[in-house]
């Protein structure tokens, strides 16, 4: 038992790694497109930094000094000629020869500012169109066709494992329906619901019975039985009788297979659903299910569905800032405690997913940098403007004011989220529901 703790908590410290690793990654190509654009147009770049706070490594390459600080949150790329604030004492900023970016053609400086914006947007189109070419993981969110109710994993501690549900077990039907199926069939006795190997069926019959019991009909392998607490051969809630005696109990979901009596077993269970975390609409059951595999495409079908996804992708963005402008809502929307368990669990589903959860977050922070506060690249982007049009530079205190304030909305809104993030947690480890 010992020893098992010890392999979890080390593979577990080792998924937090890869993941920050990612994060880091995609940090890194972000100012790695402002650095290129730099040394492209001949722009002199003296610090080249990842994270923020102490710094943990620094190595001085040419002119350019690297370093790796102690918060990857961020980082930033010190450009000879151009004012940041928050970067430090910036001495090159006043520079004001021919490598210094206030020197450059305006094109050219719409080019280096929005180096990073471009590197995020090649990054995930170029794994897209990859993963599209070698077969792409079948997630709900791009296959909600091949999705299947065959579970896949079970969150430890969660109603599913309460219940006695396993990896592996196929669920079949329900003797709960939903909105018109209840309505029509009111007063019934002995129906049982199939959802159809349809997640979306059965995630409406447990959206509608959040914190309430749901009773489920499972098909699972006779030599994966084991004795269940709340597990019965017999029907829980006026099954009809028998059901679970038939030679064949059903289709496999992943090939089509019959199911046959001599090899699985059909077993009743009783499972309370809970709230989602992030969608308080929701109930789930902390499961994830298992998918059809995807067949590769040739290289002209994979190129266009992965720009077609990578678009997908980033308008996704601008509907989340939306909803929560117009609607005053950040449900769908993840603090970095959020990101970092979304990319650690990723991690641990394979290579596949672990790089499509990338190249959405690059897509992220891409369409992220294009709105137009200072303290993103589209806010600079919009100064530059706006400074071309005035045929003069801004002040450097009225910019610092103005990136100061977007800087504490931003930390203000990052705040917000981590506590809905660490709420949402807490609310899961401890079963507050």
């Amino acid at each position: 038992m010992g020893f098992a703790l010890l392999f979890s908590a080390l593979k577990g410290l080792f998924l937090l790694c890869i993941g920050i690793f990612g994060i880091g990654f995609l940090i890194a190509i972000h100012e790695l497109g402002h650095f290129l654009f730099c040394k492209l147009f001949d722009i002199s770049t003296p610090s080249f930094s990842i994270g923020f706070g102490p710094k943990l490594w620094s190595k001085k390459i040419g002119e350019t000094e690297f370093s790796l600080s102690a918060l990857p949150i961020g980082g930033y790329v010190e450009i000879a000629g151009l004012y940041e604030p928050g970067q430090g004492e910036q001495q090159e900023a006043v520079r004001d020869d021919h490598r210094s970016f206030n020197k450059k053609p305006l094109w050219q400086k719409f080019f280096v500012i929005g180096g990073g914006i471009i590197v995020n947007m090649l990054f995930c189109y170029l794994t897209l169109i990859a993963l599209f070419s070698i077969g792409i993981p079948a997630t709900p969110l791009l296959y909600p066709e091949n999705a299947t109710t065959l579970i896949k994993t079970v969150e430890p501690n969660g109603p599913a494992a309460k219940a006695g549900i396993l990896p592996g077990d196929f669920i079949y039907g329900s003797q709960e329906g939903i909105g018109e199926y209840l309505s029509q069939n009111a007063g019934t006795k002995g129906n049982e619901l199939r959802v159809d190997n349809n997640p979306g069926n059965l995630s409406a019959i447990i959206t509608e019975h959040i914190n309430k019991p749901v009773h489920l009909s499972i098909i699972r392998k006779r030599a994966q039985a084991v004795p269940q607490k709340h597990a019965t051969p017999e029907p829980t809630a006026s099954f009809e009788h028998g059901t679970g005696f038939i030679p064949t109990l059903g289709v496999d979901p992943l090939t089509g297979a019959l199911i046959s009596a001599d090899t699985h077993e059909k077993i009743y269970l009783t499972v309370t659903p809970v709230q989602h975390p992030q969608q308080k609409t929701r109930g789930m059951l902390g499961v994830t299910f298992a998918f059809k595999a995807t067949q590769p495409l040739p290289f002209l079908g994979a190129i266009k569905e992965g720009i077609k996804l990578t678009h997908r992708f980033f308008l996704s963005v601008f509907s989340a800032f939306s909803n929560m402008i117009t609607k005053r809502s950040t449900d769908g929307m993840g603090g970095p405690l959020m990101i970092i368990s979304a990319t650690v669990e990723s991690a641990n589903q394979g290579l596949a997913l672990f790089l499509l959860l990338l190249a959405f977050i690059s897509v992220n922070l891409a369409a992220l940098n294009l709105i137009p506060l200072p303290i993103l690249d589209g806010g600079q982007i919009l100064i530059i403007l706006v400074e071309a049009l005035l045929r003069r530079q801004l002040p450097e205190k009225t910019k610092a004011i103005v990136f100061y304030m977007c800087w504490a909305l931003l930390m203000l809104l990052m705040l917000w989220l981590s506590i809905k993030d660490i709420y949402s947690f807490s609310k899961w480890f401890f079963g507050s529901h």
